[in-house]
C-alpha cells in the first residue's frame, strides 16, 4: 500500500492549481490507500487479500472493506460469501458473522481456516 502519487495525481494537482481549486486538491491528495480486499464471484464469492495497514487497523477499516464486499455479493445474487481466514483473524470474521468449517490447513506456510457467511 502507498501514498497516492501517481502521474495522474501530479497532472491533476497542475490542473486544480490552474483552475482555481487547491482546496479541493488538497484533501485528494491527503488520501492513503490504508486498506485493500477482494471478491471473487467466479469462485462462488470468494473473499480475500484483506489487509489493512497496521496503525489503521481497529479502527473499522476492515469492517468497511467487508461490508461492501458483502453488499457487492448481495447485489451480485451471491447467497453467500466465504474465505480461507488466517487463524489470528478468526474472531475479525466470527464477529462479521462467518462461521468456521472443516479442518485447519496450511495455505503459504500459515495456518488457516475455511470460514463462510450466508446472507440474512
Amino acid at each position: 500500500m502507498y501514498l497516492f502519487k501517481s502521474k495522474v495525481c501530479q497532472n491533476l494537482w497542475k490542473w486544480m492549481i490552474e483552475t482555481d481549486t487547491v482546496s479541493i486538491s488538497w484533501q485528494f491528495m491527503m488520501v492513503w490507500l490504508v486498506g485493500t480486499a477482494r471478491l471473487d464471484p467466479g469462485l462462488n464469492g470468494k473473499v480475500g487479500r484483506l489487509a489493512v495497514l497496521y496503525p489503521y487497523r481497529r479502527k473499522g477499516v476492515g469492517r468497511r472493506l467487508m461490508s461492501f464486499l458483502h453488499q457487492s455479493a448481495w447485489d451480485m445474487g451471491l447467497s453467500e460469501v466465504w474465505c480461507h481466514a488466517q487463524l489470528s483473524a478468526q474472531g475479525f470474521y466470527t464477529q462479521l458473522g462467518y462461521t468456521k468449517e472443516g479442518a485447519v490447513f496450511q495455505e503459504a506456510g500459515i495456518d488457516h481456516i475455511t470460514m463462510r457467511c450466508v446472507r440474512n
